[in-house]
């Protein structure tokens, strides 16, 4: 299954936070039950149960000029190996409270650009080398971004306020649907993701070798889901993107030679046989963040009302597994009940970005 970079380019805001793989993957299956027939649907659910016919990263942030783009992947998760500094003297305080600041500018952050996300997952540069060089100035916190100081000089994004994603909560009136006016003290908060000039997501996807050819092709559904977006409120124009997939020597991906782990790059629901290989080792270390997952079904298809999937706990994008095997992905789909008749799944294939951080312990 070749890898393809997806670029999304806004057109507008977001609502919520940047689009996790779960999403990304009900939207596709969603573009599928909308343009195909039932068959070709079955098909496709069926295929969670062996080989998924796409498994995609979550969307993390990239920025572009003159030609040019600077990727963004998650923060893994470190082992924190940080001096702590010893003594009760004022000086030993302060040099603390110094320490504790350039710890919390590496743990606010949620994206590495690409040149610190390939020496990271090379064994190059650990938790400490992070701190150093914040410390240093030669890594520079945007946000939740950090980047080295040279990414920062040729992309412009010295400001210390500059920034890739803003999000913000803006304030909406609820509307009468009798009266067709504003309900009186009905004030409600939504959280708005804002995106910066030349700034957007960008996700990685494995697709059949034949994608483009074969019935199931990916891209009328790219299209379909530029037409129509991603998440809430689409429309009233949030979530609303040009899409555009690139070629498979465009993946800004670094190649580890000696990986003894993996950095998931999506939301990620383990395999029974896959637990149960970390569980007859407990020398392979783990480090991951778990999420809590309830997403609704499709509100178009459910007339507007807010229909909930079971509750799932994945593993969130960062977190570091020990490498069991080389695989192309990992992960299975849940199967979460019916909707007007068709399967409905939430999906948690996984695919990994390899690296070598000392077994993942």
């Amino acid at each position: 299954m070749p890898l393809h970079p997806l670029y999304l380019t806004p057109r507008g805001s977001l609502q919520g936070t940047t689009l996790p793989s779960p999403t990304i993957f009900g939207a596709l299956c969603w573009a599928t039950a909308t343009l195909y027939d039932e068959v070709t649907v079955r098909d496709l659910c069926a295929s969670f149960e062996g080989e998924p016919r796409f498994v995609v990263s979550d969307a993390f942030p990239f920025v572009e000029r003159d030609g040019r783009r600077l990727h963004f992947f998650p923060m893994p998760l470190l082992p924190e190996r940080l001096p702590a500094t010893l003594g009760d003297d004022l000086k030993s305080k302060q040099e603390q409270t110094i320490i504790a600041g350039r710890q919390k500018k590496l743990k606010g952050a949620r994206y590495l650009s690409e040149n610190l996300f390939a020496e990271v997952v090379s064994g190059r540069l650990d938790a400490q080398g992070l701190l150093q060089q914040v410390a240093s100035g030669d890594a520079l916190r945007r946000g939740d971004c950090l980047l080295t100081q040279e990414e920062a000089t040729k992309f412009g994004l010295m400001a210390r306020r500059a920034r890739l994603l803003t999000d913000a909560d803006v304030t909406h009136n609820e509307i009468d649907r009798v009266t067709l006016a504003v309900a009186e003290g009905r004030l409600f908060q939504r959280e708005e993701l804002f995106f910066a000039d030349g700034a957007g997501l960008w996700c990685l996807m494995r697709v059949p070798a034949g994608a483009g050819g074969d019935k199931l092709s990916l891209l009328p559904l790219l299209r379909y889901l530029s037409d129509t977006g991603f998440g809430g409120d689409r429309t009233s124009g949030k979530g609303h993107f040009d899409i555009r997939l690139g070629d498979p020597d465009d993946v800004p991906l670094t190649q580890v030679e000696s990986a003894d782990c993996w950095v998931s790059l999506s939301h990620y629901l383990p395999r029974p046989e896959e637990i149960a290989v970390w569980q007859s080792d407990a020398s392979k270390g783990l480090r991951y963040n778990l999420v809590q997952w309830q997403a609704k079904h499709e509100s178009s298809r459910s007339g507007g009302e807010a229909i909930f999937k079971p509750l799932r706990r994945l593993f969130a994008a960062g977190s570091v597994f020990p490498l069991t095997e080389k695989r192309e992905w990992f992960g299975r789909a849940a199967w979460s009940g019916t909707h007007n008749g068709h399967p409905v799944y939430v999906g948690g294939f996984a695919l990994p970005a390899w690296a070598k951080l000392g077994g993942g312990g």
